[in-house]
């Protein structure tokens, strides 16, 4: 199975670099936590306190479908003490953000897992000086 390339810079457009870094850190955590090497209340740290319960249960369900997906395929359904093989972790694919206002990033990734291509959807938010997801949504 062919290995996806990493996300190409240019790929990221219409947003500052400051949203960008934002968006790309909080794909970054996501893609960990889904591939089963952080735990999913990892997210709590990165998310808008009002909205965390929310992001939390959206990141459950996806990672429950992954777990889904994998087992499907014959393959592991998480990473747990050894790395997944490359066929078993989500890849990203592109990844796009626009910043609609200053200091709100709206972000869409296109994932692949277990040969399977879906999407993550995420708002964050720059609230007190730091970028913390209000939305969180697995399609």
């Amino acid at each position: 199975m062919r290995v996806p390339p990493p996300i190409p810079a240019d790929a990221v457009a219409g947003a500052s670099a400051e949203a960008r870094g934002a968006a790309h850190r909080f794909l970054t955590r996501s893609l960990e936590i889904l591939n089963g090497y952080r735990p999913i209340g990892h997210l709590r740290a990165v998310s808008a306190l009002m909205a965390a319960p929310t992001i939390l249960t959206n990141a459950d369900t996806a990672l429950r479908t992954i777990a889904r997906l994998r087992r499907t395929a014959g393959l592991p359904p998480v990473a747990g003490r050894r790395p997944l093989a490359p066929e078993g972790r989500v890849h990203p694919r592109r990844l796009r953000v626009c910043e609609p206002r200053p200091g709100v990033a709206e972000a869409s990734a296109v994932l692949t897992t277990a040969g399977r291509t879906w999407a993550l959807a995420y708002r964050l938010e720059l609230l007190h000086g730091r970028w913390l997801a209000t939305v969180f949504t697995a399609i």
